[in-house]
């Protein structure tokens, strides 16, 4: 028994996946003799470079269910990466049946299909916007940008993903690794930076194009930044923070900060207070631009 499908595929897909059953003849009679036949399920690119297979007789196949003479359903994915250039794959099944005629083995197939950002978790339990890192980002690490966002809406290294987002996030994790800002900083950094992380993970759907990923990643900065307290930092420590956000980012930020009551003031009041303080001239200047912008809020 042989079987063939040659399935396309998009940019978009991260993997493919086909979801088989076996049944035998077989599995009572001769599950502990030689007439033990083989069964192999392959995927593989239309250039070769990328293989996935499951190749097993009987006797490894697990329990199969005595009245039907079937096994549960298996799904075997193989992973696309960004960039790959893969047009489409090839599914092969096959059955050898070993030394006999009279117990024959199949090899049933219920589906085959692409898993991208449209594709469900029970459906495609692989992808990246299935996994607990990229539906609860943890705090503390930028990860979540490549492994979960863009694996999952592959918007490329000039989409605000990789080009902003990411690199403001690594900007902060430096910041707080540098311990030049106070404690309470430090917390506040990797409060907010999780809680936009978050709200970028709920949009991790079909729903969403890498068009509207550079309006919602940089408008979360808003209101995940005055609830974790921005409003409450130290001069030196916003200025730090504001220094190294996307354009975008601080668009929403000052957005936020106008609208919410005494937020401005406050931080207004904190810079006067740090005025003259500042250990170098980068300090000084960093502290001046930002009072400066506050200001016009």
């Amino acid at each position: 028994m042989y079987k063939s499908v040659k399935l396309p595929t998009t940019n978009a897909a991260t993997s493919v996946f086909i979801e088989y059953q076996f049944q035998s003849g077989e599995t009572v009679a001769y599950t502990n003799s030689f007439y033990h036949d083989h069964f192999t399920v392959t995927i593989r690119t239309d250039s070769g470079s990328l293989l996935e297979r499951f190749s097993q007789n009987i006797r490894g196949l697990g329990p199969f269910a005595f009245t039907s003479t079937r096994t549960d359903w298996f799904t075997k994915e193989l992973h696309l990466p960004a960039g790959s250039g893969v047009s489409s794959v090839r599914f092969d099944a096959s059955v050898n049946n070993m030394r006999d005629s009279s117990g024959q083995s199949y090899i049933n197939i219920r589906s085959i299909g692409l898993c991208d950002k449209c594709a469900s978790c029970a459906t495609c339990p692989s992808l990246a916007k299935c996994q607990v890192p990229c539906t609860a980002p943890r705090a503390g690490t930028c990860t979540f940008y490549k492994a979960c966002a863009e694996e999952t809406l592959r918007c490329g290294g000039s989409g605000f993903l990789l080009a902003q987002a990411e690199p403001v996030c690594e900007a902060l994790r430096s910041l707080v690794i540098s311990n030049k800002l106070p404690a309470a900083a430090n917390t506040f950094i990797q409060n907010a930076e999780q809680c936009v992380q978050a709200s970028i993970a709920g949009h991790l759907s079909c729903d969403t194009a890498c068009t509207d990923i550079e309006t919602i990643a940089p408008a979360a900065v808003g209101p995940c930044y005055t609830s974790a307290g921005f409003c409450a930092l130290t001069a030196t420590a916003a200025a730090h923070i504001l220094a190294v956000l996307s354009p975008e980012q601080t668009q929403a930020l000052g957005e936020q900060i106008a609208v919410t009551s005494g937020c401005r003031d406050s931080l207004l009041a904190s810079f006067a207070t740090e005025r003259g303080t500042a250990g170098s001239a980068s300090d000084a200047w960093m502290l001046y631009v930002a009072e400066t912008y506050f200001k016009t809020l």
